[in-house]
């Protein structure tokens, strides 16, 4: 039984992505990337992917940690919020990595397919084992 929460926590969480890609494109990944980038740009004088890619993975990991440790039903709701838009980290990661040619449609919406299945897996997850460790009923 328990699976199955967690499949349709996959489910619900891949909707969602899906239906930002829809709404949005990348919108959010340029959003999020600019803004860290424009940061370390204007920090460091010049912005590096491994650096950029790093400073977002800690952010993520700090926004779960935060995500785990408050009890508050408003900062739960905005800091698992925050953690949708993080998880965009992963396309970064793949666009930066695999270099895939975003001509092609098959090929785009292929890397979109499995974007967002893997964020709705992530997402689902660290929705799933909050509310086990605290035994609250989903």
């Amino acid at each position: 039984m328990k699976t199955n929460k967690l499949f349709k926590l996959t489910i619900l969480s891949s909707i969602i992505y899906f239906i930002l890609y829809i709404l949005f494109d990348d919108m959010f990944l340029y959003t999020i990337g600019g803004f860290l980038g424009g940061i370390l740009s204007f920090l460091l004088g010049q912005t590096n992917s491994n650096v950029l890619i790093l400073l977002w993975s800690s952010l993520l990991i700090i926004t779960v940690l935060f995500y785990y440790k408050s009890n508050r039903k408003v900062f739960i709701y905005l800091i698992l919020l925050l953690t949708v838009l993080m998880l965009y980290l992963f396309d970064f990661i793949i666009y930066s990595i695999l270099k895939f040619d975003s001509t092609d449609v098959k090929v785009r919406y292929f890397n979109i397919s499995i974007m967002v299945l893997l964020k709705g897996i992530l997402l689902a997850s660290i929705i799933y084992f909050k509310h086990k460790k605290n035994h609250v009923k989903l």
